[in-house]
């Protein structure tokens, strides 16, 4: 494996965190502030409101984002210009297979959102043990992302020698 191939896997796992990050840590924010924007925002009535504005504004960013990192990763290296600092060095290691540089890839991956979201899943979930009524139902979604998120990450952590054999399969 040269470096340049393993920059790409690097890539395609950034790519990754990105679409799981903004699903469940941002999405479900909006979402909250859309359905409860009465109660943030009293007396503001609009035909359409500043939550699904951002919504459609960072899907089409997320989408951006996925496509290049994921399908047209040799646009970034280029971009980056791996060719010309690295050339066609190889990774010289017979213990280490692409199986096991994908869970590495993977193990970072879940590490990172664990480190992002546990911190927030704990301050929401104080939130809302500690709130009452209307703002206790409005704090759900946000609750529920962080939680999904921390579960999906802890998950991954432990499962990542099968997710890394079914993202390798030919």
């Amino acid at each position: 494996m040269t470096i340049k191939n393993f920059i790409a896997i690097v890539l395609k796992f950034i790519g990754l965190f990105f679409i799981l990050f903004i699903f469940t840590s941002f999405i479900p924010e909006q979402i909250h502030y859309l359905f409860n924007m009465d109660l943030f925002y009293p007396g503001i009535e609009t035909f359409i409101p500043f939550p699904l504005i951002t919504i459609i504004v960072v899907l089409i960013i997320l989408f951006g984002i996925y496509y290049t990192t994921i399908y047209k990763t040799e646009l970034m290296l280029k971009f980056l210009k791996i060719d010309k600092h690295f050339g066609d060095q190889k990774i010289e290691s017979e213990q280490l297979q692409l199986p096991k540089f994908t869970q590495i890839g993977v193990l970072l991956v879940c590490i990172t959102i664990l480190i992002f979201q546990l911190p927030i899943f704990i301050k929401e979930l104080v939130t809302y043990i500690s709130a009452e009524g209307k703002y206790q139902e409005s704090l759900t979604y946000i609750f529920l992302g962080s939680g999904i998120s921390s579960f999906l990450a802890l998950m991954g952590f432990m499962f990542s020698d099968k997710i890394a054999s079914a993202l390798t399969k030919k």
